[in-house]
Parts: C-alpha cells; structure tokens; sequence
C-alpha cells in the first residue's frame, strides 16, 4: 500500500507553535508518532508544548520533543551542554518518549562548520549524562554537506539516527544521505517547502516522516518497552 507514493511505514509529523491550534481528534490515526518543538537556545521554550504535549499523549500516540540547536546568537557562541539542560528538563517535564536535537542554518549563519560540529558534540555528551537515551539528529543534506570534510568525517556522530529532510517527490522514494551516515533513521518528506505537507485537524502545512520500521521498531529505537504477544491458553 502507498501513501503518497511512498512505501508504507510508521507515519509520524511534528509541530511547534507554528501550527497554531491543531485539533487532535481530527488528525488521522495513521499519525503514530509526534515530536513537539520544546525548546530553542537557553531560556525559550515553545509554548504550545502545554496543550499539545498532553493531547498527544492522550490519543494514544508517541511523543517526542525536539530541541533547536543555536550554536550563535547575535553574534556570540552559545553553551551547547546549558541549552541540553533545559531541554532535558522540558523533555522530562512534559513526558517525552523519544527526542531529537534539530540542527540546521537558520539562525547559525555566522557559525563555522567546527563550531557546529563542537556544539552538538557537547550538547549530545550532556543528553547521555542527563537522559542516557538516544537521541536523534534532525538536519538537511544542503546544511550539513556545506560543512565541508569536517561534516563528512565526524564519525563519531554517524551513531546517532539520522532524521533527514529532504523534500524529494515521492518518485524518488529515498531521500539523500549526507556522509558521516550511510542511511536514514527518519525521513521529513513534506513540510511547508518543495512538497507540500497536509494533515486534517491543522491548518496550513505541516512537517510529515515517515520511520523505516514498525511501531515496535520505532518503540525498540528509543529503549521503549515492547508488549510481548500474548499467548493462547
């Protein structure tokens, strides 16, 4: 079956404030998972995590929270390990099951390719202390291809899933993989740019992923327990 032109897998959006009033009950069960925008820098949070958060959880979905790395701002380097410490504390605090630190150039202009790459090496290192989960690194192949052999090299990132935005039509059927990654964990392939992204119960247009996987695996990826099936008597 195809949705879209794309292979059936674990369908999932995620949203922030940008999506104003989203009516939960009207968006399609096929949504199995949901990542909120839960904080951006040090000291913002997004306040649509309060009534978005809880409606997830409450229709039965996974949640997940996503934190926007700013490696500058206004001209001055910003504490990666500070900004993973108030993301852990929203995360937590709102109930979270899954995370994802997005990483991209908006807002980071001025940040040379070995300021990104210590930055989420740091914020990544304080997650595990403050979490220990895994946690998943959201970008796009034009942002992370322009830092250059620094960004292909870091192996040392190539161990955390890859979610990947990449608005390819659905004739493409995967999406580009930038180096040090050799696959795809998530795949971002609608939003509000190149292909258009719409979900009943939001308005406008919305980020929509798809998992390489089942819900169990999606379930096993994040060190979710997995209901064992349950024998007949």
């Amino acid at each position: 079956m195809l949705l879209g032109g794309l292979p059936m897998m674990l369908q999932g959006i995620d949203v922030s404030g940008n999506n104003g009033v989203i009516r939960w009950h009207d968006v399609p069960d096929e949504i199995r998972f949901v990542a909120q925008k839960l904080t951006e820098g040090t000291g913002w949070e997004d306040g649509s995590a309060k009534v978005n958060c809880p409606a997830v959880l409450g229709s039965g979905r996974l949640l997940g929270g996503y934190h926007y790395l700013r490696v500058r701002s206004e001209g001055k380097a910003q504490d990666a390990r500070a900004q993973a410490q108030d993301f852990a504390a929203a995360w937590h605090r709102h109930g979270c099951e899954f995370a994802a630190l997005d990483v991209e150039a908006q807002g980071n202009g001025l940040a040379k390719a070995q300021e990104v790459l210590d930055a989420v090496t740091e914020f990544v290192a304080e997650w595990r202390e403050l979490v220990g989960t895994p946690i998943a690194l959201y970008t796009y192949p034009g942002f992370w291809t322009a830092l250059g052999p620094r960004g292909y090299s870091a192996l040392e990132l190539a161990s955390l899933p890859l979610w990947i935005a990449h608005y390819a039509p659905p004739s493409a059927r995967v999406p580009m993989v930038p180096a040090p990654w050799t696959d795809w964990t998530i795949w971002q392939y609608a939003a509000g740019a190149g292909v258009l992204g719409r979900v009943e119960g939001i308005a406008g247009d919305v980020d929509r992923n798809c998992f390489r996987g089942c819900y169990d695996d999606f379930k096993r990826l994040w060190g979710l327990p997995v209901a064992l099936p349950t024998l007949a008597g």
